[in-house]
């Protein structure tokens, strides 16, 4: 699935966070947009999303347009093509593992696949924690339980904020490895948006993102 974003701008609280941005992914293409505190990568994702209106430009997802739509159509939108791994995670506390992971794929339109549940459980290695709450584990285990809810209505493109910024330096490849392979197995694009640096290292595509003034990067 492509991502084409041309001159994008946005502000906020008197500030040009972002200005004349323009970003390509191909279909299937898993890239790196690095850039440090405060260089606007957490705005992007939310514009991206759709969570947030630009004041600019233009953000067009396997040709559908994510811009000059109302907020409705673009939540329909997310929902049937992008998987999200927030970087707090934002798993639902008062529910378990496995009931999280259901939610998720009603909201996603994908209710009748139930076998699916289980077998992403199983196959990121969680399904000794099923029927945890998110309290109950730990921070790698909650990590895979976010990106396979992420996985769960098989979205077109999968986007990573800061998926690894917490992590020691043997989570961080291991989630890393899990980001690539599971989306190379449901044929996804990739995107994954942080400030860590050791993660130049684990995918091929890699490009900056700055902070457009010493106030932004504050």
């Amino acid at each position: 699935m492509s991502l084409t974003i041309r001159n994008l701008a946005f502000r906020y609280g008197g500030r040009q966070i972002l200005d004349d941005f323009s970003f390509d992914m191909a279909a299937g293409e898993q890239s790196l947009l690095i850039g440090a505190s405060g260089s606007g990568k957490s705005t992007l994702v939310n514009l991206i999303c759709g969570l947030l209106s630009p004041d600019a430009g233009t953000i067009s997802i396997a040709g559908e347009s994510m811009t000059g739509i109302g907020p409705s159509q673009r939540d329909d939108l997310r929902r049937r093509r992008i998987g999200l791994v927030f970087q707090t995670l934002k798993l639902v506390s008062a529910l378990d593992l496995t009931a999280n992971l259901r939610l998720a794929q009603r909201l996603s339109g994908h209710a009748t696949e139930a076998e699916r549940v289980p077998m992403l459980i199983e196959r990121l290695g969680l399904a000794h924690r099923a029927h945890a709450h998110p309290r109950q584990l730990s921070q790698g285990e909650a990590q895979r339980a976010a990106i396979a809810r992420a996985l769960i209505g098989r979205p077109d493109l999968i986007i990573a904020d800061e998926p690894t910024s917490a992590l020691d330096h043997a989570n961080m490849e291991k989630v890393a490895a899990l980001l690539r392979e599971c989306a190379a197995e449901v044929g996804a694009s990739l995107l994954i948006v942080t400030h860590d640096d050791r993660l130049r290292d684990h995918v091929a595509s890699v490009r900056h993102i700055r902070a457009l003034s010493a106030e932004a990067a504050a």
